[in-house]
C-alpha cells in the first residue's frame, strides 16, 4: 500500500497446504521483490529460498510461541514451551531461540518470574540466536532488547 495516496502495489493469492508456509513465504517473497522490480542479488534469493529450518512441526511450534508472550505466568509458560520445543526438534533455529529470548525478556520485565534469572535465560537465548545467524534482523533485535532493559547497554557495546 503506498499511504501517501492509498493506492494498492501489490496484491495475489496463493493456495498451499498447511506444511508448506515455509515455501509459501519465500514464494510470497521472491514474487513480491520481482513485482515491485527490485532485482535480487544472488545471496539475498539464497536468503529467501533458505528456510531456517526444514522441521515443519519445530516451525508450526515457533509460530504457537508469540500467541501467549504476554500474559499471565501460566501464558508466558506456554510460550516457553512451545519455543523449546521447537529448538529441541531442531537445535540449529535462530529463530526459535530469538522467540526464547523475547518470551523470558518480558517475563523478566513484567517481574513475571525471577527478573535475574530469566534476564540471563534471555541472554543466553538471544547469544545462542546470534551463534547460529549473526546477519538475522530478529536476532539483533532481541539481543538490544536484552542490552537496553537489563544490561543498560544503551550502546550495544
Amino acid at each position: 500500500m503506498r499511504t501517501s495516496n492509498s493506492t494498492q502495489l501489490w496484491g495475489d493469492h496463493f493456495e498451499r497446504a498447511i506444511d508448506d508456509v515455509q515455501q509459501l513465504e519465500g514464494q510470497i517473497a521472491t514474487t513480491l521483490a520481482q513485482t515491485l522490480r527490485r532485482r535480487l542479488s544472488g545471496d539475498e534469493r539464497a536468503r529467501l529460498a533458505n528456510n531456517e529450518t526444514s522441521d515443519p512441526e519445530a516451525y508450526r511450534l515457533y509460530l504457537k510461541g508469540p500467541e501467549f508472550l504476554v500474559g499471565t505466568d501460566a501464558e508466558m509458560q506456554k510460550s516457553v514451551d512451545f519455543f523449546q520445543q521447537a529448538v529441541a526438534r531442531a537445535p540449529d533455529y535462530a529463530m526459535a531461540y530469538a522467540g526464547l529470548a523475547d518470551v523470558y525478556s518480558v517475563q523478566a520485565f513484567l517481574g513475571a518470574s525471577g527478573r535475574t534469572q530469566a534476564a540471563a535465560k534471555a541472554r543466553a537465548a538471544a547469544t545462542r540466536a546470534l551463534e547460529l545467524a549473526p546477519d538475522l534482523g530478529e536476532v539483533h533485535a532481541s539481543l538490544a532488547g536484552i542490552l537496553f532493559l537489563f544490561e543498560w547497554d544503551w550502546g550495544g557495546r
